[in-house]
């Protein structure tokens, strides 16, 4: 149940799969990894736009803090490079990086804020959503909320991993290649980060009752 009302409430992946139709990305990686300023230059200017949809699925429309956590994910992303092994695309490890910046950055909102509800990331609200009235869209987007602020709670390692699977809808195998972690590893944290946000919803008789309804 976890995973799919996951993927029915978190928005789609409309990255292109992280897929190059070409070797340039791969080219100016190995070149800025080799410390050319102006590769690395082109490169963030490349995956940019990958990046920023997918921090926006995270952390939402807002400019400032799309840009924010974006100029956050750039730095990791260089960092990155040094140890990438191209067991995956760039875009696919781009892409993880920027998962990985954007959850931190909604912990890290969280932890300052004190309530969540005080947190002013605002994706939910502009998911567009095929429900048929007012008040199931706002019972749905009360499920988004449920469903954010527990992925926000899991160990980062397994919240990526959910993030990865059901916002940016990575395989399995993409997941662990762009994690540079064997498939066991995967799965193990997919299937202990559904179980612990089943747990939670039983446990939560107003989230329990949110999801009991879902359509």
């Amino acid at each position: 149940m976890v995973l799919r009302f996951a993927k029915k409430n978190l928005p789609a992946n409309d990255v292109g799969q992280g897929r190059e139709p070409r070797d340039e990305i791969k080219l100016l990686a190995r070149a800025a990894r080799s410390g050319d300023v102006r590769a690395a230059r082109t490169l963030l200017n490349a995956l940019g736009p990958a990046m920023l949809r997918v921090i926006r699925k995270v952390v939402g429309e807002s400019q400032a803090d799309a840009n924010d956590v974006l100029q956050d994910a750039m730095f990791g992303l260089m960092k990155g490079l040094a140890g990438f092994r191209e067991e995956c695309s760039v875009t696919h490890f781009a892409c993880r990086i920027s998962v990985m910046t954007a959850l931190a950055a909604r912990r890290h909102q969280r932890r300052r804020a004190g309530d969540e509800a005080a947190v002013p990331f605002s994706d939910l609200d502009g998911v567009q959503t095929s429900v048929p009235d007012p008040a199931a869209e706002a019972e749905a987007a009360a499920r988004r909320a449920v469903l954010w602020r527990l992925l926000d709670e899991l160990p980062p390692a397994q919240g990526e991993a959910l993030a990865l699977r059901c916002i940016e809808g990575f395989s399995i195998d993409e997941i662990a290649a762009a994690g540079g972690c064997p498939v066991e590893t995967v799965k193990s944290r997919l299937r202990m980060a559904k179980a612990t946000l089943r747990n939670r919803i039983a446990a939560d008789l107003s989230a329990r009752d949110l999801f009991a309804r879902e359509p």
